[in-house]
């Protein structure tokens, strides 16, 4: 699987790129939602775990964008909130049919590992 990480801390993103590579898959990563819309146009992507809190357009605003195009109606998508985010959007995230939603402050490899199986689940 080709997954991208969207978040604008680099820790995040090296930690998340190398677990799931560890776990066989091939990752890209982005910082805003320009670079993701960016290398979502120049490769086949199979699914996205996206920071909530990005800068510039948030990231529903690019869940959003991403579910205005064809290719990326259906694409997985796991989001990464806090809590709150998650109660106070819960109705759009389904509209939007986000996958999964994992607390950004809890992110393991463990998590990776289920993300990454849902992501499978769907995509087959």
């Amino acid at each position: 699987m080709k997954l991208l990480v969207v978040d604008q801390s680099t820790v995040v993103r090296s930690f998340c790129s190398k677990t799931i590579e560890e776990l066989g898959h091939r990752a890209y990563t982005a910082s805003n939602s320009h670079l993701a819309i960016k290398l979502l146009d120049e490769n086949i992507i199979d699914g996205c775990i996206i920071n909530a809190h990005l800068p510039g357009n948030s990231g529903l605003e690019l869940i959003y964008e991403m579910r205005s195009y064809k290719d990326l109606a259906d694409l997985p998508i796991t989001l990464m909130a806090e809590d709150k985010i998650a109660r106070d959007f819960a109705i759009q995230l389904d509209k939007l049919k986000v996958v999964t939603i994992i607390q950004r402050s809890e992110l393991s490899e463990s998590t990776l590992a289920r993300v990454v199986a849902v992501m499978q689940n769907r995509a087959a």
